[in-house]
């Protein structure tokens, strides 16, 4: 089955636990890979190209290689930001995308949150269809709004200072989790399964985010309208099969009434065929 698997702490007994982190994932400045920072900490850390998030549980048979998967996944998925990428991707729809597609696995979801919070006032302006993006640090009364955003959402924050607070936090949770199903045991998935499960995941968060700089490059079109697009054609090969199954009449009005799910303001009929025009009539490169 697809479901959890209930392992009783005896069975645990043959297991470790170890912390997989996601082989993009490295420390500022030298660039070494943060799971071996972890690891000088007392933690199990195994390096893997994950199908999801940047950091998991994982259980492993007790004296398996280095190379060997676990066995079995432990239903948490950390992701981990800066704060200036967590305020760009509020600004430019990545947040919501990317957290309504976290949820959507039923697994419990924690955002770690890099940076120092600071009275300065956190704006963004948009000029000319570009984003100016505020850097760190970002005001502790915007991040709370966010932080509780998310929360009501299900969705857990932590703040740290930066990445070697992140390690510790990490670390101390690894002491409590071990502890924890050690005493009451745990249900767990299959960790291949969550691996060929998640595989494009990653893949197609890229190309969203592509075709959402794309359409931000066309007249007229801020990052509302442009997720509002995003929202119902996530690639331009869907819009454009679209645009070939409706013709040129109905095609340069298919976007108008579109509208993101937190603003009124539809993209209209102007953007509409703006947009028709830009991929049907001009050479546009496909994703």
């Amino acid at each position: 089955g697809e479901g959890p698997i209930s392992l009783t702490a005896r069975q645990i007994e043959d297991y470790e636990l170890v912390l997989m982190a996601d082989q993009r994932e490295h420390m500022p400045g030298r660039g070494a890979p943060i799971s071996q920072k972890i690891r000088e900490l007392g933690v199990k850390t195994q390096l893997k190209t994950l199908s999801l998030g940047d950091f998991l549980w994982g259980l492993k048979k007790k004296n398996s290689s280095e190379e060997d998967n676990p066995t079995y996944f432990i239903n948490t998925i950390f992701e981990r930001k800066t704060l200036s990428d967590l305020w760009s991707s509020v600004v430019d729809g990545r947040l919501k995308e990317q957290e309504a597609r976290l949820r959507r696995t039923g697994f419990q979801i924690i955002y770690i949150i890099e940076g120092e919070l600071s009275n300065t006032t956190t704006t963004a302006t948009t000029t000319n269809n570009l984003i100016y993006r505020p850097q760190d640090p970002i005001d502790p009364k915007v991040f709370a709004g966010i932080q509780n955003d998310l929360w009501l959402k299900g969705i857990h924050i932590h703040n740290t200072k930066g990445a070697q607070q992140t390690c510790l936090y990490l670390s101390c949770l690894a002491e409590v989790m071990g502890e924890h199903i050690r005493k009451e045991g745990v249900k767990a998935w299959e960790f291949e399964k969550f691996q060929k499960l998640f595989q494009h995941s990653r893949k197609m968060a890229t190309v969203g985010l592509t075709w959402v700089k794309m359409l931000l490059q066309i007249p007229g079109l801020g990052s509302r309208k442009a997720m509002a697009i995003f929202a119902s054609f996530p690639t331009l090969s869907l819009l454009i099969a679209e645009y070939q199954k409706v013709g040129e009449e109905k095609g340069k009005k298919l976007l108008q009434d579109l509208r993101s799910d937190d603003a009124a303001q539809r993209v209209g009929p102007h953007v509409s065929k703006v947009v028709y025009e830009m991929v049907m009539l001009k050479e546009y490169p496909e994703d």
